[in-house]
């Protein structure tokens, strides 16, 4: 049935959408919603090329690093306190 698979579809646009305001939120510098919420999209596609969410975890953390300007050990953190939220 095409309705219940466009609200699976908006449904799951919503686990995106916490994803990005979760780093939004946490991040100690300002970090635009639009990018991180690309970057959440992005990552669900790495996530299926590495085993154990490693390749969503490593495009966040390159988001992170490259986009926002935390250090790589910043840029980890986030993303562990991310992953315990479980987005």
């Amino acid at each position: 049935n095409i309705w219940w698979s466009s609200l699976a579809a908006v449904v799951s646009i919503f686990t995106y959408v916490g994803a990005a305001l979760t780093i939004v939120i946490i991040s100690d510098l300002p970090v635009n919603f639009w990018e991180s919420f690309k970057v959440q999209v992005a990552s669900s596609f790495t996530n299926k090329l590495l085993p154990s969410g490693l390749g969503g975890a490593a495009t966040n953390v390159q988001f992170l690093r490259k986009t926002v300007g935390h250090t790589t050990l910043k840029a980890s953190s986030l993303k562990a306190i991310v992953r315990n939220f479980s987005f």
